[in-house]
């Protein structure tokens, strides 16, 4: 089920806590997820050049800085390291709000819907790369 998050903003007087219900659901819907995705961190740390999402976050940002504004961040790491197959990451170029354990951000004027995702490659240095919503994510 994808979840559309509509984003408050001063004009629309739309409450915050609605917000963190959506946020909280997209967080409720990783929990099934966290056994494939360590067993398939387990699978990748054996191979010699397994991937291993080490943090990744989903968020909406306000382009322009405006106090009324409030950016919102979720944590996605669970979700990609159960999408890793054969130790790479793909994702589509559509919009990843669809994808089990993320929300759909609505479309704001001045925000930037972005999935940064920090990782290792066969248990090298830290990498870290930053997409937009609907780049094209190919890892490593």
């Amino acid at each position: 089920m994808v979840k559309k998050l509509n984003l408050p903003t001063a004009d629309n007087g739309q409450s915050v806590a609605a917000t963190d219900e959506q946020l909280a659901a997209a967080r409720a819907e990783q929990q099934p997820l966290r056994t494939l995705a360590a067993q398939k961190m387990d699978e990748e740390k054996g191979k010699s050049g397994g991937l291993v999402i080490v943090s990744a976050t989903y968020s909406s940002c306000s382009s322009k800085r405006d106090e009324n504004m409030k950016d919102l961040e979720l944590d996605v790491t669970i979700p990609l390291q159960g999408q890793v197959k054969d130790s790479q990451l793909s994702l589509a170029a559509v919009s990843k709000g669809a994808l089990p354990g993320f929300v759909e951000f609505s479309v704001l004027k001045d925000h930037v819907v972005k999935l940064k995702v920090r990782y290792k490659v066969g248990g090298g240095a830290e990498l870290e790369k930053v997409f937009l919503d609907t780049d094209l994510v190919m890892l490593p």
